[in-house]
């Protein structure tokens, strides 16, 4: 089965982060009322999970189980090999083993056999009844033991490479029937893969066809282009600056939430490279780690507009609107001492962490560059050119991903955050004023 060392550069990483969610967004929109199947959701599912067969069963192609079938004996044959290794390894070890112990058998039984005829050859020349003679004749009969116990070794052992070496053959030939396996499924379900790019777009009229005659038994008018929305617009003010950070916020939060969906495939792609085909990525934690670090800091603004943050309000929640407005006016102090804090020490994080290089960009985080300098010398290489360094990198692992674009996400998420207060702050004012919200969450 082949291994794969591929590496994800760092420009692709980034724009993935950028260019994923905003293409999930315009499919969102597109796919809400389709009654048909989309190619381009089947291709994305061919991509994702073609190799179990996603995108046959969302054309309601049932061939899309021999799929499933086909990946899950690779499991099985990867399970075997992995198996099947230990298996080589314990008799190849046990042969080895057994190969060293009569190879040095063997040397011993040549020095037992050289001293046995010293000794002898010594004890014709010694007198009788003295001191030297009987130390000899110990020495002798030592050697004679030690003659008898490697002979006995040697048999013992060859008796064990009887039953060791068919035992490595079967475990070798074992294993290399499963790596061949694997390989031929591995190939196979790739080959098959292949296949269905260039046939989906024939695949896809028979299954619209098939939906829409599904719709038309069941004679009930769809309703889904009123009812799907990019995201929860009944948190956001119909108009002005309130409706203008209110969306934006919405926005923010929609872009982000699909960076889950980036992990998943990651992690996926991990489980499969460990797993199935033994190559260990070196770069799927921490990119995932950074990620949702990210997405924890921008998607602060959409958790405070849909006051997703988890909090105890046994007795904010049975207050009028006019109460709850004036409590939220008087405890905002603190949520905007929290909120500058945070966007001028993370501003400061930032630059530190952007200084940390050898560009003209990093040059002015550490204020050696005015602001004129840096639009005027900023390239385009300075992003792409491995001999400079914009910023502070990773040294955990080879990998070396930037770290100052991270660290760049909570100065924007603090920003965010900021709008989304004072959004707050001009709603719960108008609610003072007239009692009533700026607008009415309904459901």
């Amino acid at each position: 089965m082949p291994s794969i060392d591929f590496v994800l550069p760092h420009w692709a990483y980034w724009l993935s982060v950028l260019i994923f969610p905003a293409i999930a967004m315009v499919l969102s929109r597109r796919l809400g009322a389709a009654e048909k199947p989309s190619l381009t959701l089947a291709y994305f599912l061919w991509l994702v999970a073609g190799y179990i067969g996603l995108h046959r069963l969302y054309l309601k192609n049932l061939w899309g189980l021999g799929f499933i079938v086909l990946f899950g004996a690779l499991l099985y044959a990867s399970g075997q090999k992995e198996n099947t290794r230990d298996e080589l390894s314990a008799a190849t070890a046990a042969v080895v083993s057994a190969e060293n112990r009569i190879a040095r058998a063997t040397r011993d039984i040549d020095k037992s056999e050289r001293d046995i005829a010293r000794f002898t050859e010594e004890l014709r020349t010694l007198e009788e009844g003295s001191t030297r003679k009987r130390i000899t004749e110990g020495r002798l009969e030592r050697a004679q033991a030690r003659l008898e116990s490697s002979r006995e070794t040697i048999t013992e052992n060859e008796e064990t490479l009887i039953a060791a070496r068919p035992a490595e053959i079967e475990a070798r030939e074992r294993r290399e029937w499963y790596v061949t396996f694997g390989a031929v499924l591995f190939y196979g379900l790739l080959a098959l893969m292949l296949i269905d790019a260039i046939l989906l777009p024939f695949l896809l009229y028979p299954a619209g066809r098939r939906r829409i005659e599904a719709a038309a038994e069941q004679a009930e008018p769809s309703d889904s282009e009123s009812t799907a929305t990019p995201a929860d617009m009944r948190f956001a003010s119909p108009r002005g600056f309130t409706g203008w950070v209110d969306r934006n916020s919405l926005w923010f939060g929609e872009f982000v939430a699909y960076w889950t969906v980036l992990a998943v495939m990651a992690f996926l792609y991990e489980v499969l490279a460990r797993k199935v085909i033994n190559s260990p990525t070196i770069w799927v934690h921490e990119g995932v780690y950074y990620l949702f670090g990210m997405q924890y800091m921008i998607a602060g603004c959409y958790a405070m507009l849909t006051e997703s943050h988890v909090r105890v309000d046994i007795f904010y929640a049975r207050f009028s609107p006019r109460l709850k407005a004036a409590v939220d006016l008087a405890t905002s102090v603190f949520f905007f001492i929290f909120v500058f804090a945070l966007l001028l020490w993370g501003w400061v994080f930032a630059m530190q962490s952007i200084g940390n290089g050898n560009t003209v960009l990093s040059a002015w985080a550490r204020g050696d560059v005015e602001t004129m300098q840096l639009l005027a010398e900023i390239s385009i290489m300075d992003f792409l050119s491995d001999e400079k360094r914009n910023g502070e990198y990773s040294f955990n692992n080879p990998w070396q991903i930037p770290l100052w674009p991270v660290k760049l996400m909570i100065v924007m998420g603090a920003a965010l955050l900021l709008l989304q207060g004072i959004s707050r702050i001009i709603k719960d004012l108008h609610t003072l004023r007239f009692g009533e919200p700026l607008h009415k969450v309904e459901g």
